[in-house]
């Protein structure tokens, strides 16, 4: 979208583009203001909001003197001319037709303006410290910045954050740094590599604006997800920078389905061939059950926007692979150096567990309890017991192969009859197997009606389990037996091998395995058990784990 005409806020107006051009360049060679800065073109992009003038009054009041203020008019009701004269006489003020979106907005500077070292883009619902413009331009050079945002703070409440950058997931999910609402304790105050930053203060070096070509329109709300991820394939850094500060109030929601297509384009576009191979598929699949989750909750607007991003995304399949050329050739950086400031997952399922659960410190104690048992576990690898009870466990694994993948039935044993027999069978006075019995229904019938009912009627699933289980749980119950027998030496790890003995020669026993190729449950149940009883009748295990009286 093009200019329609420049215009000075004191009253000097021309239709020729390049005259807006020549007044910036008049600003920018330091003639006016006297200090040999870095060049500094702050743009308000405006529709003649009601904070257009504080907007403009802040950005005049900065204390960095080589700042030239330029406002945007995307072409609202009234025109803004007058209102920014009133405040700011020197401040230029550039008019264009048709209501251009943000982005394109901001992209006339590419045509319109030359000579600045640094754009700092603003919309006109932000309040600016006084030393905003120097923070940002001071930490641009100190640590290399490309994109650089300040720390925004609620308007209404200067203790409450509004916004501190933000990640995203692998497929382009916006996932923000704070919790709604949450409160500014400094927790955010050191500088920091970011994703992305908001569109609303954003300080971009301008050569690095011109190289990216500006800001994709046709990204939407996701347009700063999109310019950001592009700033990190050539290897430019995006900083946020807690000293410098802005005042807003939250950011409304915008509209779910462009912001859809946005962020898709940005994937796209951005992801290298090989890694769209499996990212795409993933995302949809993704999508997909979001979309189920979103119809479950009653939002079905927000369901069909996301899948309607995707058919946006085909309509515009042949301006994406412009763009995607276009991406790639100025890329410098490996996919992987850019995942590193993603998070990982779904944003969006990290953003239900750790908000509206507030589960972040359980996630991170159950993160440090998982690296440690997998340390112990490492740990217990590399000791001499390991090796027999490796073997032992591989024999019993090999050996219950048939029972495990659901074979042929196994030796007499009938298959358990459905849940609702075994519970009637269970509870019945009067047992009708065979020829009949006057005497209630022994307990194994209550056991199994009890796991049955675990396994959701699964009934031969609970046999199965008792078949597979029981080898196993007699060896484990030998070891628990035996292991006693060790406890009086000195050597921790000696107290380990009479169970490890025990335990093997329980699992050769062939009684186990008879009973199982027989199809005696009870004889099956008896070898499970029997070292646990006599672990029992000999008094337990002490506090230490080891067997009491045997």
């Amino acid at each position: 979208m093009g200019p329609s005409s420049a215009q000075e806020s004191h009253g000097v107006q021309t239709n020729d583009p390049a005259s807006l051009t020549d007044d910036l360049d008049d600003l920018l060679d330091g003639e006016e203001i006297g200090f040999e800065l870095p060049a500094v073109v702050a743009v308000v992009v405006t529709d003649g909001g009601p904070g257009l003038e504080a907007a403009v009054r802040d950005l005049a009041a900065q204390t960095y003197e080589g700042l030239t203020l330029l406002v945007i008019d995307r072409g609202g009701a009234e025109p803004v001319a007058p209102r920014v004269a009133a405040v700011v006489p020197r401040a230029l003020v550039r008019v264009l037709d048709g209501a251009p979106s943000f982005a394109d907005a901001a992209n006339d500077v590419l045509a319109s303006v030359e000579g600045a070292a640094f754009l700092l883009f603003a919309t006109d619902d932000v309040e600016l410290a006084p030393d905003l413009v120097r923070q940002l331009v001071e930490e641009a050079y100190r640590s290399n910045g490309g994109v650089l945002g300040p720390k925004i703070v609620d308007a209404a409440r200067s203790d409450v954050l509004v916004d501190v950058g933000f990640s995203i997931d692998h497929y382009g999910v916006r996932f923000e740094s704070i919790e709604p609402g949450e409160l500014d304790q400094e927790q955010h105050d050191a500088v920091r590599d970011t994703f992305g930053l908001s569109c609303r203060v954003l300080l971009v070096r301008a050569d690095l604006f011109a190289a990216l070509g500006g800001f994709d329109p046709l990204c939407g709300p996701a347009a700063d997800i999109d310019l950001a991820w592009r700033a990190h394939l050539v290897g430019a850094r995006v900083l946020m920078v807690p000293a410098a500060v802005a005042r807003a109030a939250p950011a409304p929601r915008g509209d779910a389905r462009a912001e859809a297509v946005g962020r898709l384009r940005a994937v796209v576009k951005s992801y290298s061939p090989l890694a769209l191979v499996w990212v795409l598929p993933v995302a949809f699949v993704l999508t997909c059950f979001e979309a189920v989750a979103r119809v479950v909750q009653r939002r079905p607007k927000l369901a069909g926007a996301e899948l309607g991003g995707w058919l946006d995304l085909l309509r515009g399949a042949a301006s994406v692979r412009t763009e995607r050329r276009a991406t790639q050739a100025l890329r410098r950086v490996d996919d992987r150096e850019v995942r590193v400031l993603m998070v990982r997952g779904s944003a969006r399922l990290r953003s239900f567990v750790t908000r509206r659960l507030h589960a972040d410190e359980r996630l991170a104690t159950a993160s440090l309890r998982t690296q440690r048992a997998f340390d112990e576990a490492s740990l217990a690898m590399h000791r001499k017991q390991t090796a027999p009870v490796l073997v032992l466990l591989a024999a019993v694994v090999i050996g219950a192969r048939g029972i495990l993948t659901g074979g042929p039935t196994v030796g007499g044993l009938a298959a358990w009859p459905h849940l609702g027999a075994l519970w009637h069978g269970y509870t019945s006075l009067h047992r009708g197997a065979l020829m009949g019995s006057g005497t209630p229904a022994p307990s194994l019938f209550g056991v199994a009606a009890a796991l049955g009912t675990l396994l959701v009627a699964h009934a031969g699933l609970a046999r199965s389990l008792v078949l597979s289980g029981a080898l196993p749980l007699g060896v484990y119950g030998a070891y628990r037996l035996a292991r006693g027998f060790g406890a009086g030496s000195d050597d921790v790890r000696a107290t380990a091998w009479p169970g490890i003995a025990a335990a093997v020669a329980y699992a050769a026993s062939p009684l186990g395995r008879n009973a199982v190729a027989n199809g005696e449950l009870g004889a099956i149940l008896s070898f499970a058990l029997a070292p646990f009883i006599v672990l029992l009748l000999a008094g337990g295990d002490d506090a230490d784990g080891n067997a009491r009286g045997v």
